[in-house]
């Protein structure tokens, strides 16, 4: 992998300390999701050089930017980054334009600056607009004029700090397809930091899970949503389903498990002990309607619809399975209500998909 970044800090200071470790790829988006508090916008500061960490380093594209044992650490000027914020902290005074040749003064004269400013509005699809002030623009076409005045650094190191969190779900759905389409052009790493699991399931083409100051797990999107490394980082990913289970067997390739009677198998390369007390965990989208009329099915459980949420052409299901303290969630699309004939208050089969139901040892479940 061409690493772009690599780092490893303490931070004890402020309102939350932060402990981790991470790198990312030059090329591609890598995300940082994590709930308010956790420490994100930390992280993006210390990159930056707007904090400095107790101790640790930060290297991009082998260059020490910050290395605590060498007594290195180069000032935010002198680091070649691009740092958008969440309320885009454009000057007020000055036209797109103008913000945007703002990041390449020193570089070049005023000409030149300018030129190359309108070179990268065009990239964000801001051709027409660049003579309009912050306050003539809308919160997109803003956020599009914060990501052409990060790119007009022309950084070794990209950071966006919730960048779509200030505007509408459509225009947030936009702007996060004009991110996508962008990243591919992109040589630098890019280090994107949101609540929204949604966001970063669009955009991340590695994420990381961040708790009270510490990096979780970090690795590709697939293994992180359909493999989390625990149950607090389950918890945190939106995995609703985390069901107490016992080990019955285990062959090294299928795993079987009891959860209230029902015994459940998962294809995993983990190694567990019979009579192991583990999780079993499954996303809602992997727990399948069955039926009321077909043949059983791998994983099935039968139980009673507790409740229905409409979403948009999606329906979020809790039932309660016999003899079962825990409910379990699984979504569809709602156009299939009336050929399953699921309904509140009526029987419900299902079966949890065994190439995604996810093994995991036990620990704390507190998220």
């Amino acid at each position: 992998m061409d690493v772009g970044i690599a780092a490893r800090v303490e931070y004890s200071r402020g309102p939350r300390a932060v402990s981790l470790a991470l790198s990312a790829a030059g090329g591609g988006i890598s995300v940082v999701v994590g709930p308010s508090g956790s420490g994100k916008s930390t992280l993006l500061r210390i990159l930056a050089g707007l904090l400095t960490p107790d101790k640790g380093y930060i290297q991009v594209r082998d260059q020490p930017w910050f290395d605590h044992s060498k007594g290195i650490d180069l000032a935010p000027q002198q680091r070649r980054v691009g740092m958008v914020f969440q309320d885009y902290a454009l000057f007020p005074n000055m036209s797109a334009l103008d913000n945007v040749a703002f990041a390449r003064r020193g570089r070049e004269d005023r000409r030149q600056a300018r030129k190359a400013a309108a070179r990268f509005l065009a990239k964000v699809h801001m051709e027409g607009l660049q003579d309009r002030y912050p306050r003539e623009l809308s919160g997109g076409q803003k956020q599009r004029v914060a990501v052409a005045r990060a790119l007009a650094r022309e950084p070794d190191l990209l950071l966006l700090d919730e960048p779509f969190s200030a505007v509408d779900q459509v225009v947030r759905r936009k702007l996060r397809e004009e991110l996508l389409e962008l990243s591919a052009s992109l040589q630098c790493a890019v280090i994107l930091v949101t609540h929204d699991l949604q966001e970063a399931a669009m955009l991340g083409q590695q994420v990381g899970v961040m708790h009270r100051g510490s990096l979780l797990q970090m690795g590709a999107r697939e293994e992180i949503f359909y493999r989390p490394a625990d149950v607090m980082a389950a918890r945190l990913l939106d995995m609703r389903n985390i069901l107490p289970a016992e080990v019955v067997s285990a062959d090294g390739r299928e795993t079987v498990v009891r959860w209230a009677g029902t015994l459940l198998s998962a294809y995993t390369t983990q190694r567990f002990q019979v009579g192991e007390r583990i999780w079993a965990g499954i996303r809602p989208e992997h727990v399948l309607v069955v039926r009321r009329d077909g043949p059983r099915r791998p994983n099935e459980v039968s139980g009673t619809v507790s409740r229905m949420l409409f979403l948009g052409g999606q329906v979020q299901v809790s039932f309660q399975p016999d003899g079962a303290e825990e409910e379990v969630s699984l979504e569809f699309s709602e156009h299939l209500l009336p050929r399953f004939q699921v309904e509140t208050g009526k029987p419900l089969r299902a079966s949890l998909w065994r190439e995604r139901l996810h093994l995991m040892r036990q620990g704390t479940d507190e998220a």
